[in-house]
């Protein structure tokens, strides 16, 4: 909800600045107008934890669990690399 709000003002601002350009018949307005959609990018593509697909971290098994997953294994220096 607070995605879309942000999307309606600044929408909303966007507009203000076209109808400013209108008005004044200036075009530096329109370029003004460039700012809230650059600022709504910012807003929308920042993580929000209150999404259902904000990541969760991996359960820890055991103590001091730092392994890496199976498929993420390095092998010895001189060994080849398997396919």
């Amino acid at each position: 909800m607070r995605r879309l709000i942000w999307a309606a003002a600044t929408f909303l601002v966007t507009l203000g600045c076209i109808g400013v350009a209108n008005a004044t018949k200036s075009v530096i307005p329109v370029f003004l107008a460039w700012l809230p959609l650059l600022a709504l990018v910012w807003a929308l593509n920042r993580p929000d934890p209150t999404d259902a697909a904000w990541p969760q971290p991996p359960p820890a098994t055991g103590a001091g669990a730092t392994a890496a997953p199976p498929g993420d294994a390095v092998p010895p220096a001189g060994e080849p690399l398997a396919d």
